[in-house]
Parts: structure tokens; C-alpha cells; sequence
């Protein structure tokens, strides 16, 4: 079963990107570190059964891979369905920061 249409996905790709920039705005601060606040408080990473439609969705479903996890001691401490959660975080957020940190580093 699918939560998360791919337009759904990147509308509210586009959305989180619109608020970060607004938060950096208003109130300054670091660009990634505000993005990786705004995704890890987002109502799908929060409920694991979204995240396979996100992995589904994004351009960046690998990206896990770039911080050398362990997925079999994860496995172990978090189960499937955090090891799910963890790649799908990490893919959303590389969706939220590939359009949104252009041309800021």
C-alpha cells in the first residue's frame, strides 16, 4: 500500500525547502543544520510507514550508503523498520539539500 503519491512527495519537497529558506531568513542560522531539524520533525519521518513510499519517491535513495552504517548491527538494535527509517531520513533530507544548498557553498 502507498501514503505518498510522487507528486505528494516533491510538492512538500518543495514546501519544506520554501520554510527552511523562510527560517534562515528570519532568524539566521546554519542552511543544513535548519534542513535536517525541519526533515527529522517531518510527520513522515516520524511514522515509519512512510517510509518506504519516501525511498520509493526520492532521487537520492542511496545516499545511506555514503555514511558507512552497519545495517546488520542496526538491524539488531533497530529492526527493519529502523533501518527503513534511516534511509528514508537521509533521502529525504538529500532531496530537501540538492536544490536548496545551490549556490550557497
Amino acid at each position: 500500500m502507498s501514503y505518498i503519491t510522487a507528486s505528494e512527495y516533491w510538492q512538500e519537497i518543495a514546501e519544506i525547502i520554501e520554510q527552511v529558506k523562510g527560517q534562515v531568513e528570519e532568524y539566521g542560522g546554519d542552511v543544513y543544520e535548519i534542513a535536517h531539524q525541519t526533515v527529522d520533525g517531518h510527520r513522515w519521518n516520524i511514522w515509519y510507514y512512510y517510509s518506504a513510499d519516501i525511498i520509493e519517491n526520492s532521487d537520492n535513495e542511496d545516499v545511506f550508503a555514503d555514511y558507512g552504517v552497519d545495517l546488520n548491527a542496526m538491524y539488531e538494535r533497530r529492526g527493519i523498520h529502523g533501518i527503513l527509517n534511516f534511509i528514508a531520513f537521509h533521502a529525504m533530507l538529500a532531496d530537501v539539500c540538492q536544490d536548496l544548498l545551490v549556490g550557497i557553498e
